[in-house]
């Protein structure tokens, strides 16, 4: 599955939730990181275990968690580049229904790699539709299902949806059934023909026509006054009516230079025009304009140009704002998207670089013991004290008491061997999201990611003192070693740096020490 669609399952199970459950849904689905790439490709096995996870963590079924994603990615505000896609769609539920044949295509011209079911609606007498829906993946109809609920609330729309699940094969072939009971309905255009010359040709096409073949067209009269302007140039002007006015008072010609009045109109007839609304400076747009036959008027024919994105954005347009053969409602469509992709990327990007320099100073492992090191301990604390669940963490630093007699006795083969036993009897007491480090020669760090209550620290201590105590048998040599331990506990609300829990920690394991050695000290016993 693509990681856009992971990245907004997390961000949907972040938000929603709360980080805590998003990590330990991670965590029960087998993950080894909390945050999807959105430009990278993933397995789909991943989703899938991601989903069923979340519906053991939440006790929610399936089909209504990802029902209420569809809701949340056409609800949540920061998901409101989403909606303008689909609202791009029409002005009413009905052309947005209509505008997601289109859907597939679209998305796959801006990301040729993206997961997007195929949809083909059929229209029902009495305002009724029914939505077929196919899609390579199965389980993810109900995200279908939010989505066309929230988007009727979105259009102010009264709509009743059915969700019929479906399975052809490997393929999910879903239908919707959908009844439009209170919506906005668009009024048909009506036409009236032009009347034909001797040869059958149509004489003139009438303003009806026009609006429809050219919207952002503009028919001026001498000496410059506008007698009428299509649908989308009309919304453009934001609520003005410009007929009668001076176009040379609305807009301001760039190109070719001096075209100021009526006899620059007449010169410029063919070329390439620029030209600005005066109260949308930054934009400008590109236009011809040719004398109409049998009168003195002309027929300006305008387009967004280069600044077609800011503009849709700034005036709401969508897909019916340009005429159906226009190729400019796809490229909004695919400029809006690649928006989207180029954002995720540059984040990609910095936080890539961010990881590579981290890389650089943070944890190797210990060679003998396979362990974490300290570099790689101080990397971990860190991205504990960052996290957003704001769950304390406890570290403990354990000692090896009598090591140097094993060395002095058996050598330092035997040593060695010890240490590697004390590293797996470690990695054994401690969970996926916990982490051991060797930090000197017989020096070891236990961080436990969540810290319950000082009870089970004490447990936790108790069984190191008691294993680590026990023979370890090399070349028929037992080892005798025992622990000292001491540990501290980081708060959330504890403004405090690495070093100072690492030599509170260090303090408490020296406290142990002093007092017989094989003990358990805890510091700040207060906080706890």
């Amino acid at each position: 599955m693509h990681g856009i669609f992971n990245r907004g399952l997390q961000s949907y199970v972040r938000d929603i939730f709360g980080p805590e459950i998003w990590e330990a849904c991670c965590t029960q689905a087998g993950l080894s990181f909390f945050n999807f790439e959105t430009m990278l490709k993933y397995d789909d096995g991943v989703t899938d275990r991601v989903i069923e996870a979340l519906t053991q963590v939440l006790g929610r079924p399936r089909d209504e968690l990802l029902e209420d994603f569809g809701t949340y990615v056409v609800s949540e505000e920061h998901f409101a580049s989403v909606r303008r896609l689909l609202r791009f769609g029409g002005e009413t539920y009905e052309e947005f229904l209509h505008s997601l044949e289109d859907l597939h295509d679209r998305a796959k011209m801006a990301i040729p790699d993206l997961d997007v079911p195929r949809l083909r609606l059929t229209a029902h007498p009495g305002d009724c539709f029914t939505l077929h829906y196919h899609f390579a993946k199965q389980g993810y109809g109900s995200i279908f299902l939010g989505l066309l609920r929230a988007m009727a609330d979105d259009y102010g729309s009264l709509v009743v949806v059915e969700h019929l699940s479906q399975q052809k094969g490997d393929l999910d072939a879903d239908l919707f059934e959908i009844s439009l009971l209170q919506s906005q309905t668009a009024a048909p255009k009506e036409l009236t023909l032009p009347e034909a010359g001797n040869d059958g040709m149509p004489i003139s096409l009438n303003t009806a026509m026009l609006d429809i073949l050219m919207p952002l067209h503009v028919q001026i009269s001498r000496p410059g006054i506008i007698r009428h302007v299509g649908p989308t140039f009309a919304r453009l002007l934001q609520g003005r009516d410009v007929v009668g006015e001076s176009i040379f008072e609305v807009m301001d010609f760039r190109r070719p230079s001096g075209m100021r009045s009526w006899q620059g109109l007449q010169l410029a007839a063919g070329t390439n025009i620029t030209a600005r609304f005066y109260h949308l400076p930054d934009h400008n747009l590109k236009a011809v304009c040719v004398p109409l036959i049998g009168g003195d008027d002309f027929l300006v024919d305008f387009s967004l140009g280069a600044g077609v994105h800011d503009i849709v954005s700034a005036n709401s347009l969508n897909s019916q704002s340009f005429s159906p053969a226009d190729p400019t409602a796809e490229m909004v469509f695919l400029k809006e998207v690649q928006y989207i992709v180029l954002a995720n990327s540059i984040d990609l990007s910095a936080r890539l670089d961010g990881a590579k320099k981290a890389a650089e100073t943070q944890a190797l492992t210990d060679p003998l013991t396979g362990l974490h090191n300290r570099r790689a301990l101080c990397g971990f604390i860190r991205r504990l004290l960052d996290r957003q669940t704001g769950a304390s963490f406890a570290i403990m630093q354990i000692d090896l008491d009598f090591f140097k007699a094993v060395n002095d006795t058996n050598g330092h083969a035997a040593g060695d061997y010890v240490l590697q036993a004390v590293a797996r009897l470690l990695k054994s007491e401690i969970r996926n999201t916990d982490m051991v480090a060797r930090i000197g020669g017989d020096e070891f760090v236990v961080v436990l990611s969540d810290y319950g209550i000082k009870k089970q620290l004490e447990e936790v201590a108790a069984r190191i003192i008691r294993k680590v105590g026990e023979p370890i048998l090399f070349e028929q040599q037992e080892c005798q070693i025992g622990a000292s331990i001491g540990a501290t506990i980081a708060a959330p609300t504890k403004e405090i740096s690495i070093d100072d829990l690492l030599a509170e920690a260090d303090g408490a394991l020296y406290l142990s020490k002093r007092q017989g050695r094989g003990r358990f000290n805890l510091a700040r016993e207060g906080d706890c």
